[in-house]
C-alpha cells in the first residue's frame, strides 16, 4: 500500500510539472531575439570594412580641398569668367562666360561719384557703409579689407547689399537670381574663395564717420584671421599673409564642394557594393568619413601655409547633418529597445502568474519535517482505509 500512495505522490509532481511546461511553452518567448538585443550584436555596428574605408574616403577628400595644383586650375576657371568676352575670346571662355560670367554684376565694382579723366564715374568697390546717391551712383567708400567680405557676397545678408537683392535690382527677378547664383558659384572657383555665409553679421564700425561720409567697417572674422597668422609668426603689417589665413579659415572653395560630392558619390557605391541597407550603419560610416576629411584638411592646410589651417566648412555642414541625423536614428533604437524590454517585462509577469496558479495545487511547507508529517499522515490515512476494507472482508 505504501508504494501506490508513493506513486500517487510521484505521478502527482509529474503532472505539476508537465503543466508548468506547457505554460512555458504557450509564451513562446524568442530567446534568441532577446539575445540579439544586446549592444555587440546590434547589426548598425561598423566593422573593420568599413572603418578603413571610411577614413580612406575622409583622406582622398582632404588631398582634394588642399591640392595646390587643382586650385591654380580652378582659378583660371574663375579668372575667364570675370573678364568680359570680345572677338578674340576662345570657344572655352565663352563656354565659361555663359556659365559663370559675372563682369558686370554689380555685387563687384560698382559707378561711383568719383569721376575718371574721361569725364564718366569710375567703378570702385564698396563697403556696406556706402550710400546710393539721389543720382543712383554711389558714395566711394573703398574697403580696406576683401572686397567680397565687406560688400555684396552674403546669402545671409539683411542689409542693403544682399546678392540677390543687388542683381534682382540689375537684371529683374528671373534673371536676377539666376545671376546671383552664377555668380556666387563662380567665386568659389577663385583662390579667396567665397566667404562663409553669415560674415556680415560680424561687421564693426572701425573708424567715427562724419554727418556726410560714413566710417570705416571692420570684421570680426578677418581680425580672427589676422591673429591666427600673427600666431603662426607670419608678416601681419601687409595684407598677403591676412589674406591667405581668411581665405583658407573662412571662405569656401569649389575643392570644398568637390570633395564632398565625391564622398558621396563613393559612399553610396560601398552600400551597394557590401548590400549595406542599415541606415544608422551608413550615417556612421559618412559621419567617420566627413570627419577625417575635415580634420585631415585643417592639418595639411597647416602644413602648407606656415600653420594657418585650412578650415572644410562644407565637410563641417556634412558632419553636422550627419551627427543629429545618427542621433535621431540611435533615439529610434534607444526607443525600439525600451519597447522590446517592456514587452519582455510584460511577459515575465504573464508567466509567473500562471506559474504560481500552477503551483498551487501543490501543498507547501517552510520546513522539511512538515514534509514528513504530510508523508506520514498519507501513510496512517490508507493503513486505516486498507484496515476498513479488511475487516469487511
Amino acid at each position: 500500500m505504501k508504494d501506490l500512495l508513493c506513486e500517487r505522490l510521484h505521478q502527482d509532481a509529474l503532472k505539476s510539472l508537465s503543466d508548468l511546461d506547457l505554460a512555458l511553452q504557450s509564451e513562446n518567448i524568442d530567446f534568441e531575439e532577446i539575445v540579439n538585443l544586446s549592444a555587440d550584436k546590434i547589426p548598425s555596428n561598423m566593422d573593420t570594412g568599413d572603418l578603413l574605408f571610411s577614413l580612406m574616403f575622409g583622406a582622398l577628400g582632404a588631398l582634394i580641398s588642399t591640392n595646390k595644383d587643382l586650385s591654380s586650375l580652378c582659378t583660371q576657371v574663375h579668372d575667364m569668367a570675370s573678364s568680359s568676352i570680345n572677338n578674340d575670346s576662345s570657344k572655352i571662355e565663352r563656354i565659361i562666360d555663359t556659365l559663370f560670367g559675372h563682369s558686370s554684376d554689380i555685387m563687384d565694382k560698382v559707378s561711383t561719384n568719383v569721376m575718371g579723366a574721361a569725364g564718366k564715374p569710375k567703378k570702385g568697390y564698396l563697403t556696406r557703409g556706402a550710400t546710393k546717391l539721389p543720382n543712383g551712383l554711389f558714395s566711394g567708400n573703398t574697403p580696406k579689407l576683401p572686397h567680397r567680405l565687406m560688400w555684396g557676397h552674403d546669402v545671409l545678408s539683411f542689409k542693403k547689399d544682399n546678392p540677390f537683392k543687388l542683381l534682382v535690382g540689375q537684371y529683374g527677378f528671373g534673371k536676377g537670381i539666376l545671376q546671383a547664383i552664377k555668380h556666387l558659384f563662380a567665386d568659389t572657383f577663385s583662390r579667396q574663395g567665397l566667404p562663409i555665409p553669415g560674415h556680415s553679421f560680424f561687421d564693426y564700425l572701425s573708424t567715427a564717420g562724419s554727418a556726410n561720409t560714413p566710417g570705416d567697417l571692420g570684421n570680426k572674422l578677418y581680425d580672427i584671421a589676422k591673429g591666427m597668422a600673427k600666431d603662426c609668426g607670419l608678416n601681419t603689417q601687409g595684407c598677403s599673409f591676412n589674406l591667405v589665413a581668411f581665405n583658407e579659415m573662412f571662405s569656401i572653395h569649389i575643392q570644398d564642394i568637390g570633395s564632398q560630392g565625391l564622398l558621396w558619390v563613393l559612399s553610396i557605391a560601398y552600400f551597394k557594393a557590401r548590400r549595406i541597407s542599415n541606415k544608422i550603419r551608413k550615417t556612421q560610416f559618412r559621419l567617420l568619413a566627413y570627419s577625417v576629411n575635415f580634420y585631415m584638411s585643417a592639418i595639411f592646410g597647416a602644413l602648407q601655409n606656415g600653420g594657418i589651417p585650412h578650415i572644410n566648412w562644407v565637410a563641417l555642414s556634412m558632419v553636422i547633418k550627419n551627427f543629429v541625423q545618427l542621433y535621431i536614428a540611435s533615439n529610434k533604437e534607444t526607443r525600439f529597445l525600451q519597447e522590446k524590454t517592456e514587452q519582455l517585462i510584460q511577459a515575465n509577469i504573464i508567466l509567473e502568474d500562471k506559474v504560481l496558479k500552477t503551483g498551487n495545487t501543490i501543498n507547501r511547507h517552510a520546513y522539511l519535517w512538515d514534509y514528513m508529517e504530510e508523508y506520514n499522515n498519507e501513510i496512517h490515512s490508507s493503513a486505516s482505509l486498507v484496515d476498513f476494507f479488511e475487516e469487511d472482508n
